[in-house]
């Protein structure tokens, strides 16, 4: 088991517009630190009036961290029949209908990845609290104890 993710992408065919075939790259996988940024980038925190702090999701800017995460290309036409080459100023400018569609299909994605390796890894085991590392003499690298005479 490699401890790298791959970054492998799959197509959306978005249909056929009367200058070719329109379709998005998206990402398969994220790394941990990828994640860990959507994640970050979807959040803010949220201080309530006694002082306790959580995060809360940003709606406002969940497909948008979502969209620049996962998207990888595309081959996209703008309306004079050009095609428009993927970048985050384009991204914004794509219409409802496209920016539904792609999310609708990550969200359904990644949630069937994450059931599959839920199924592939079987029911997890509480890891373990401390790990003892045994040096030459036996009695663990952390060991306060002098060395037997």
């Amino acid at each position: 088991m490699s401890r790298f993710v791959n970054f492998d992408t799959h197509r959306i065919e978005l249909g056929k517009s009367e200058h070719g075939p329109e379709y998005v790259d998206l990402r398969n996988d994220l790394s941990a630190l990828e994640r860990d940024h959507l994640y970050g980038s979807m959040m803010i925190a949220n201080i309530s009036e006694d002082a306790e702090t959580s995060r809360v999701l940003r709606s406002d800017n969940y497909r948008m961290a979502i969209l620049s995460t996962y998207l990888t290309g595309w081959q996209l036409f703008d309306p004079a029949g050009q095609l428009v080459p993927y970048s985050k100023e384009a991204l914004l400018r794509l219409d409802e209908e496209t920016v539904s569609l792609v999310v609708r299909h990550i969200d359904a994605f990644q949630k069937g990845r994450a059931e599959e390796k839920k199924a592939l890894s079987g029911p997890s085991e509480p890891l373990p609290t401390s790990i003892s590392v045994n040096d030459s003499d036996g009695r663990g690298e952390n060991s306060r104890t002098p060395p037997p005479a």
